[in-house]
């Protein structure tokens, strides 16, 4: 199997921490703990730690909490 077909095989698969072929360069910082967006319509919750280092990421991780109670 090519690494291409791989490739696009599973290309559905968004996810930082899985990579197929050669590394990418670090795209640099984040500033958010929690940020909501959406993908062709689906509301997608991009998590980028599940800790806090201030009050901002703190008060982010705490309404995710809350919003994951109403299901």
């Amino acid at each position: 199997m090519s690494l291409k077909l791989i490739k696009e095989e599973l290309s559905f698969i968004k996810d930082g921490h899985f990579y197929i072929g050669k590394p990418r360069k670090s795209t640099g910082s984040y500033n958010y703990a929690i940020k909501y967006t959406s993908w062709e319509g689906v509301p997608v919750i991009d998590c980028k730690k599940c800790y806090y280092d201030n009050k901002i990421e703190k008060e982010q991780l705490e309404e995710f909490v809350k919003k994951g109670l109403h299901f």
